[in-house]
């Protein structure tokens, strides 16, 4: 069964917060059962409201998540990890034929390779790089290097010599040169997803394992230039907008979060409180709201709900906490995803005069990325530089959390399939070749050669 229409943004909210307990668990397998009771009750009136089960929703994307029976027990896990469940990996789980011992040969990790692919035609969430980074975002300076051009080239030559310039996808990619799977490993995307930037050059038909790619041209072209989807765009960005804020707002375990969605529903008289800095106000509010320094708490006593909101949630978050033991603390929520949010929905903006506007203070550089392009006409304010490197230490709580996730998610792979492998932490090898110590390490890069030729490790 596909969602109903126009909800895509809902769900992926509701694949974010599935995401977001398995990354909280360790990123091993949670049973079905769990998910289901640990569920917002936001989540569970979205798939309600679009008549779909909690399962046929796993299943329906299972470009993000795997279904698996262990003991009778359904449990869901992240799609392209290691098997890190009880007992032996599942038939078709991710690690399934791990050896657990080495061999004379070089093993790789048992992982997939963590692309995405869409489970139905309609379904948008995940085709456009949303688990696998921001390539897409860099499309259009992407375009500019030799690399993608030449990897372009490539697939168009490939796609030539076919009967009617079509194959399909999966045959494209057993094709094209090595240079240009690796290429596409750094950049952590698709064949399917590259190309669908370029919808004026190549044309994509079909879903799934039976999509087909079609060469518009009869020659190869010079230069390649992108066209890519804005509403994949914007997708991407709003389903890491949901993930980043869950993240920042994780600490304040006393604030209740309401979805843009949810509020702009609502027949309930509501309150408006911005807890953004002066600067951030001056660009843009939501209309009739009241900046947190001003609010009493005689005024929250009229309205039948009060929304704190600051860019992406923290702020606001924090300020609900405090306030969650005072008498209307009830009645308090903050804006998950915060004004970001608010403009991914089309809420509307007012400035400083109260007229309207479609300008909005992004509070930090680093998260203009998360607002919304080329729609409903939003421009993105930057702040200055001194403003913006003092703001982003707010944003280390998010930062830590994901660097914990990683290295127990390392430790948990080493421990289960190389168990004998001896490892060391970032931080102790750093301080040990800082130290001067670096002669004692021979560092040994094991990625593919486009990997390396991004970035590699440069001891001191």
């Amino acid at each position: 069964m596909e969602p109903a229409e126009g909800s895509e943004q809902d769900m992926l909210l509701v694949a974010a917060e599935i995401q977001r307990m398995l990354e909280a668990a360790g990123y091993k397998p949670l049973p079905i059962t769990q998910i289901n009771k640990s569920l917002s009750m936001q989540s569970h009136m979205i798939l309600l409201k679009c008549a779909i089960g909690l399962v046929s929703f796993v299943e329906m994307h299972q470009n993000l998540f795997k279904m698996s029976e262990i003991d009778g027990c359904q449990m869901v896990s992240t799609n392209g990890l290691p098997w890190l469940g009880p007992g032996q990996a599942p038939a078709g789980a991710a690690g399934a034929s791990c050896p657990m011992k080495s061999s004379k040969k070089h093993q790789q990790l048992p992982t997939c390779s963590g692309e995405v692919t869409s489970a139905c035609a309609n379904n948008n969430i995940g085709q456009g790089g949303l688990l696998r980074g921001k390539a897409l975002e860099m499309m259009s300076e992407l375009a500019e290097t030799s690399a993608l051009q030449d990897a372009l080239r490539d697939i168009a030559s490939q796609l030539l010599q076919a009967p009617r310039q079509t194959l399909l996808v999966s045959e494209v990619g057993s094709k094209i040169e090595q240079v240009t799977r690796s290429f596409l490993r750094t950049v952590k995307l698709r064949v399917v997803q590259l190309l669908q930037c370029f919808p004026n050059d190549f044309q994509l038909t079909g879903a799934g394992p039976a999509t087909q790619a079609t060469y518009r041209h009869m020659e190869l072209k010079l230069k390649y230039v992108p066209q890519p989807s804005v509403t994949e765009l914007n997708n991407g960005r709003y389903y890491r907008l949901l993930k980043l804020s869950a993240d920042a707002t994780d600490s304040f375990t006393n604030a209740k979060a309401i979805a843009a969605r949810e509020v702009m529903g609502s027949k309930n008289t509501i309150l408006y409180v911005d807890c953004r800095s002066e600067a951030e106000r001056r660009v843009s509010m939501i209309p009739n709201a009241v900046p947190a320094d001003q609010m009493w708490e005689s005024s929250m006593a009229a309205p039948q709900m009060v929304v704190a909101y600051c860019c992406i949630g923290a702020q606001a978050a924090e300020w609900c906490n405090e306030q969650a033991e005072a008498i209307w603390g009830y009645k308090i929520r903050y804006l998950s995803g915060g004004i970001a949010s608010w403009v991914h929905h089309g809420g509307p903006l007012v400035d400083a005069m109260g007229q309207q506007t479609t300008h909005v203070h992004c509070w930090v550089r680093e998260l203009a990325h998360f607002f919304p392009v080329n729609t409903f006409g939003y421009e993105v304010v930057m702040p200055d530089n001194s403003e913006s490197s003092m703001n982003v230490q707010l944003l280390a709580n998010p930062s830590n959390m994901r660097h914990c996730r990683l290295r127990n998610l390392a430790w948990e792979v080493r421990l289960r399939y190389w168990p004998s492998v001896f490892c060391i932490e970032a931080e102790d090898l750093q301080a040990q070749l800082f130290n001067g110590n670096g002669g004692r390490y021979l560092m040994v890069d094991c990625r593919t050669g486009g990997e390396r030729q991004g970035a590699t490790i440069s001891p001191p």
